[in-house]
């Protein structure tokens, strides 16, 4: 129960929730994140899979730059230690990286994008990362080609 209700403090369209209150829930899920392992309870992976995932992939639209950098933070903790369990929610976050990194919005400040790279980077760091990509997405029918697309991104 706990753990939900630090998830539905991140929620950036419950109207209840102020930038305070969101900041100190992704603060708190990066703790728990750190010391816990999530992956082997079916109900708190349920509550990531859904509700946390979609949460911080909402958070990377907003322009308040402690919530975004909280939220790439807590990202970062989710796909490396739990990326097995989380192939369509790391694909959509690897996505909106590339779209915030592409984006020729004048109002897109530049520290959001160099952001969303050094995110990209980071994860690239992550051993056997680059491998799993090709191996689980660009040779998957049903997935993007995420291997192709970000050698192509970091090569610019």
């Amino acid at each position: 129960e706990l753990f939900r209700f630090l998830i539905s403090l991140t929620n950036p369209h419950d109207r209840h929730n102020s930038d305070v209150m969101m900041h100190m829930g992704l603060q708190l899920l990066n703790v728990a994140l750190e010391a816990a392992h999530i992956a082997p309870y079916q109900s708190l992976l349920c509550l990531v899979k859904d509700e946390l995932c979609r949460h911080l992939i909402q958070l990377l639209g907003v322009d308040r730059m402690n919530l975004y950098a909280a939220s790439i933070r807590v990202c970062f903790l989710l796909f490396e230690s739990m990326r097995e369990h989380l192939k369509f929610q790391l694909e959509m976050y690897l996505k909106k990286l590339m779209d915030i990194i592409t984006s020729e919005n004048p109002k897109m400040p530049y520290e959001m994008k160099e952001m969303a790279l050094e995110a990209i980077v980071q994860l690239w760091r992550i051993p056997s990362f680059v491998t799993e990509l090709y191996i689980n997405y660009d040779s998957d029918f049903y997935c993007s080609n995420l291997f192709e697309d970000l050698t192509k991104l970091l090569s610019k």
